[in-house]
């Protein structure tokens, strides 16, 4: 169904919904604009639905997708579903019907959720067809404020000929006919871990950027989802895996559409999986992701540092090299590469024993590395390389210009043609 509105045939209020929803993702689907109706329009009561069907909290962390996810309109710059877009369609055309002049919040609300297959019906009604009919006569008395004569006839007018919308249900029940890549896009999307999503941001990974790529990955063995489910609930024994598992699942040890969408957006599989598994593991109640044994190398670390960084500065003073206290700074990097660097230099620069306690340092960083890397694989299952350690550090640092965005980038830069490189930078944003 081709957009028939503009943004003036809606109110204020509900115009202002989509924008939100717009801001929060460069792809809209009718979840999302649901959200938002949910969160801002005081004067519906959204209260008396969600004592019979899915809260606020509930919707949000669903896995589900629009039927058709994939871009079929425009809200501005911010792309939309096709069921969005036809949802957005029927509002208008119920507003003419009904004579409301524009597409109020509550009609918008009830045009989201006039397909019993869209994402946001779904959600709502945890997947349960038989309550479709009910959900629409709530929401019609508790948030439109009234009941739409004959409105299914209204529903099935605007909608006008053509195919009716596949089911896409609840994506942990989900059929074959859904993809592994959908999945991970739609974990990716619903996660709610604010961590978790700044690290996958610092990496440049983002929904619309697998979004992005998706089509150049259409010849790969296809993987059903619900494998991808099924894997995770026996990792994490969980019956109703949440996203952050879904996405270990995912990634760790992939198939090969999500594989290949990875490495054309110059992203390990790896270090998504463990950012994942490691946030999903400091939820959990009585996490101990610091050690006894990291808190005494740390402390060992600090100590030996400060006692290299006297000796150098005691030795640069009497041996008149001066110079030598450039390198006190590369010995509280922690990084053992650079430290290792290092030692030569302090040898002929101020002496063995400032040498001897930098080599020192270099053995302590190194076994506070191997003991962080085993407490990691008891934590989430998964094995760390020294380098793969240095990479989760520069990752969990606050701010995006770091050593693993930058490599992203350039590998992203090879990988993908101009066009879909500036496509997937744009997504990222």
């Amino acid at each position: 169904m081709t957009a028939r509105w503009q943004r003036a045939d809606f109110t204020e209020s509900a115009a202002a919904a989509i924008d939100q929803a717009a801001t929060f993702s460069g792809h809209v689907d009718t979840r999302a604009v649901l959200l938002v109706l949910m969160g801002t329009d005081v004067r519906a009561e959204w209260d008396r639905v969600w004592l019979h069907f899915a809260d606020e909290t509930a919707v949000r962390s669903a896995f589900v997708l629009d039927p058709r996810a994939g871009d079929d309109g425009r809200w501005g710059p911010a792309r939309l579903s096709g069921t969005c877009t036809t949802a957005l369609s029927v509002a208008v055309e119920l507003a003419e019907r009904y004579r409301t002049d524009k597409v109020s919040t509550g009609l918008l609300a009830l045009s989201l959720l006039a397909d019993p297959h869209s994402a946001a019906a779904v959600a709502v009604t945890n997947g349960d067809l038989s309550r479709h009919r009910e959900l629409l006569d709530l929401v019609q008395s508790a948030v439109v404020g009234e009941g739409l004569e004959d409105f299914d006839g209204a529903v099935r007018e605007a909608l006008g000929p053509g195919p009716s919308s596949s089911p896409t249900g609840d994506l942990l029940r989900m059929n074959d006919s859904r993809e592994s890549l959908q999945l991970l896009v739609a974990a990716i999307r619903s996660c709610d871990d604010t961590d978790l999503q700044g690290r996958f941001e610092r990496m440049l990974l983002t929904a619309d950027a697998l979004d992005a790529v998706a089509p150049a990955v259409a010849g790969q063995t296809p993987c059903p989802a619900s494998e991808i489910v099924d894997r995770a609930k026996r990792r994490f024994d969980a019956e109703r895996p949440d996203a952050r598992q879904l996405i270990v699942a995912a990634t760790h040890r992939p198939p090969p559409t999500v594989d290949r969408a990875l490495w054309l957006l110059g992203i390990r599989p790896k270090d998504v999986a463990f950012q994942a598994a490691d946030a999903e593991a400091r939820a959990r109640p009585g996490d101990d992701a610091v050690t006894d044994r990291v808190v005494s190398l740390n402390v060992a670390d600090a100590l030996v540092s400060t006692a290299t960084s006297v000796l150098v500065a005691a030795s640069a003073i009497q041996t008149h090299r001066y110079w030598a206290v450039l390198f006190v700074p590369l010995l509280w990097t922690g990084q053992s590469v650079f430290t290792l660097a290092v030692v030569p230099l302090l040898w002929y620069a101020t002496g063995p024993a400032s040498a001897a306690c930098c080599l020192g340092l270099v053995l302590v960083e190194f076994i506070s590395s191997r003991v962080e890397c085993s407490n990691a694989l008891v934590r989430t299952g998964i094995v760390l390389s020294y380098g793969d350690y240095r990479r989760h550090l520069w990752i969990r640092r606050k701010g995006r210009q770091n050593p693993v965005a930058l490599l992203t980038m350039m590998r992203r830069g090879r990988r993908l043609p101009p066009e879909l490189f500036v496509q997937a930078q744009g997504a990222g944003r």
